[in-house]
């Protein structure tokens, strides 16, 4: 209970920090660099003039009043980051909705897609095709990102034309193709009966 508790909490803070600090700190490093600017100006090379600090310059107001606006500001960021965090989660399309936002066409069907999808051609417009199911090996020395893409290419294809299989079913048929006896171990065992 204690530990989810605190997992709980703790992922609530990881959120809440890049929902408020996303992108501020940088207003903050510039408001502060604007007005040590403006000290070293004021102080050394304008000495002579009567020109007040800084802190004459804001206004006279009560504490209450800087709360709020202080919460006003809080409020704004906590709004903005919010928004760029769903905005983010919301972009994070497959590659080929990615390409066609950009492009206003479908990508260019690359060399990897055509290992598994043999009726697309290198370099020409892809379109929704059958994906063969990989084999055990094939699957095993290919990179996580093309996984990923074909993954997304499957889901795709699927969705633009329901006759062909989704990823899920691609991936249910590699698990069944997978060999069900476990792997012996390797090496010298003495003391095991054949």
């Amino acid at each position: 209970m204690g530990y989810r508790l605190l997992h709980s909490i703790t992922e609530r803070i990881h959120i809440w920090r890049k929902i408020v600090l996303h992108g501020w700190w940088k207003l903050v490093w510039l408001m502060y660099g604007a007005i040590a600017l403006f000290s070293i100006i004021r102080l050394e090379f304008l000495p002579e003039e009567n020109i007040p600090p800084i802190v004459e310059l804001l206004p006279r107001w009560p504490w209450w009043i800087w709360a709020l606006v202080g919460m006003g500001i809080l409020c704004i960021a906590t709004l903005e980051g919010a928004y760029r965090q769903i905005r983010q989660v919301k972009t994070t399309d497959n590659w080929i909705d990615v390409y066609y936002g950009q492009h206003g066409e479908l990508p260019p069907a690359p060399g990897w897609l055509v290992e598994f999808v043999p009726q697309l051609e290198v370099d020409k417009q892809i379109e929704p095709k059958h994906t063969k199911t990989p084999s055990g090996q094939l699957w095993n020395r290919t990179p996580t990102s093309v996984r990923r893409k074909l993954q997304e290419y499957a889901d795709w294809a699927h969705q633009k034309n329901p006759e062909l299989r989704p990823f899920e079913d691609i991936k249910w048929d590699m698990e069944r193709m997978q060999p069900r006896t476990p792997p012996r171990p390797k090496g010298w065992r003495p003391f095991e009966q054949h």
